[in-house]
């Protein structure tokens, strides 16, 4: 059944002013984003009241200058140090609404007094300053930042609400700071005021972890190692460390797909717990159970970048909100096109997958999608099948490495990641087979003509094998490369042949050489059909 139609559960802090637009003077910052569907898309703000994009964008510049100005104070500087410091959430993140009610409340009157010109109750002050905005959460996201900053004036403070934003800041004196990239922080110390990606009533525990894979169920399979390409490029700056998730979606006998497996540091720790940050994660965790090997098209793998809700995010009722990712229709879409382009699967399976795709728009809680607010990012796509149907005989135990495939535009790897199934047979041995690659068509009109090169690989097997190579009869290379020379017009039988002990494997290409190209361009002509 579709989940349902889920918003943030906070307590209602009703501003009748502030959501009205009258309490504070909105800055003429230009938002981030200036485009028209900026007024369509919709947030539910603290009070429960639904505003637009535009709208949110204004009032949160407009308290992030507030909020600056009250810093000039070094008195109120030096509390916020001391509570970011003493803060016991990851990245020492402090939770907005409680901090300007609870130890954080001097600081809340100089942003009401700055901002209404009066002062009020704590309480007071609380609803005037977060009631027309959405939950957020107040640190500084850059490590070399927070190492750097001591108090000091020597801060700025910025503001945004997706990943790609180049942030709207302000220094101590409520001056704009112009910001040029996304990707890229000042170097000044910054405090962001951004949308909650912290579980705030969940207080951090000590955390348990496994150190070998033999810690786990025998049942168990485990992720032993990650590997990502550019692992910051799926968070802004403005948005601190990123929080990876793999997902295990299941097919179940009525065909519907199911999100049964979810991985991410909202555990906090435990089994499923992994929190990677850097370019690799080394530390195990068990990614799944059973004979998962057995039918490999009955499951797929996906790891994601966590916007939204993490995984073992568990409410009153035992429903995980983490669980399916939050994705837009667009990513959903550019999934199946790189199923197609990568895998060049048959109709029937494309028909297939796109249940899976079409899964994460249909069957995903689409409070925020449908306001037009936070997603998660697509990594990528973990393959246990076609090639990795089998095994090589080094295979048939411990970690198999498997790609991770995002949405670049070559549909090249961005990781890798490594799994040890523990149970279930590994089979069938995969054949050794060899491949090669190189052009099909090589045209004589440059002077001098291009060299063409061939590639040979061999698959199923490690260790080191012998390459022979033949072009129309003739052995010319024992290597695992082959240049084509010389350049003779007419058509070539390019022939690889890989020796590994008393194991051989055999490919062939068929090339066309021609003097020049006049007409047909790039077109190959038929080939000649090889005498048997």
């Amino acid at each position: 059944m579709p989940s349902p139609l889920r918003f943030p559960t906070i307590s209602v802090l009703v501003s009748g002013c502030l959501l009205a637009g009258a309490c504070i003077n909105e800055s003429p910052v230009q938002p981030a984003r200036t485009s028209d569907i900026a007024d369509v898309r919709q947030f539910v703000t603290l009070s429960g009241a639904r505003v637009s994009e535009t709208v949110l964008r204004s009032r949160l510049a407009a308290i992030t200058r507030q909020l600056a100005l009250a810093l000039s104070d070094p008195n109120l500087r030096a509390g916020l140090y001391q509570a970011l410091q003493s803060s016991p959430f990851r990245e020492h993140k402090l939770h907005v609404r409680d901090y300007l009610s609870g130890d954080g409340q001097a600081l809340a009157n100089a942003v009401a007094h700055n901002a209404l010109g009066l002062s009020v109750s704590a309480e007071s002050q609380s609803r005037q300053i977060v009631g027309g905005l959405i939950d957020l959460e107040l640190y500084i996201p850059v490590e070399r930042h927070r190492l750097e900053w001591k108090g000091g004036s020597n801060l700025i403070v910025a503001t945004a609400i997706y990943d790609e934003d180049i942030p709207v800041a302000f220094d101590l004196n409520g001056d704009p700071v112009v910001l040029r990239s996304a990707t890229k922080p000042p170097e000044t110390p910054t405090l962001v005021l951004v949308p909650t990606e912290t579980k705030f009533d969940r207080v951090p525990v000590a955390r348990v972890t496994r150190t070998a894979v033999a810690d786990f169920p025998p049942t168990a399979a485990v992720a032993t190692r990650i590997w990502l390409r550019s692992p910051d490029s799926y968070e802004g700056w403005s948005m601190g460390q990123p929080e990876f998730e793999i997902h295990v979606f299941q097919k179940q006998a009525d065909g519907r797909w199911t999100d049964e497996w979810c991985n991410g540091a909202g555990w906090g720790s435990g089994p499923l717990w992994f929190d990677m940050n850097g370019q690799e994660w080394n530390q195990p965790f068990q990614v799944g159970s059973g004979d998962l090997l057995a039918h490999p098209n009955e499951f797929h793998f996906q790891m994601w970048e966590d916007d939204f809700d993490f995984c073992g995010n568990i409410d009153e009722t035992g429903y995980d909100y983490g669980r399916p990712p939050h994705a837009s229709e667009s990513t959903a879409r550019a999934l199946e096109e790189v199923e197609k382009a990568t895998y060049r699967v048959t109709d029937s399976t494309i028909d297939d997958l796109r249940e899976v795709y079409l899964y994460f728009v249909l069957y995903t809680p689409l409070g925020f999608i449908l306001g037009g607010s936070i997603t998660d990012d697509f990594v990528g796509r973990i393959d246990l099948a076609p090639r990795l149907r089998c095994f090589r005989p080094d295979q048939m135990t411990g970690p198999v490495r498997f790609d991770i495939n995002g949405l670049n535009s070559n549909y090249d790897r961005d990781g890798w990641i490594e799994i040890d199934f523990r149970s279930g047979h590994r089979k069938p041995i995969c054949d050794f087979s060899a491949e090669l690659d190189g052009p099909r068509l090589i045209e004589l009109a440059a002077d001098p003509p291009t060299q063409p090169v061939y590639t040979g690989r061999y698959w199923g097997r490690v260790g080191p094998a012998s390459f022979e190579w033949k072009d129309n009869g003739p052995v010319v290379g024992q290597s695992d490369t082959y240049t084509m020379s010389p350049l003779t017009v007419g058509w070539h039988l390019i022939e690889l042949r890989v020796t590994m002990g008393s194991e051989v494997a055999t490919t062939e290409l068929w090339v066309e050489v021609r003097e020049g190209c006049t007409t047909g361009c790039g077109q190959l002509d038929q080939a000649p059909v090889r005498d048997p």
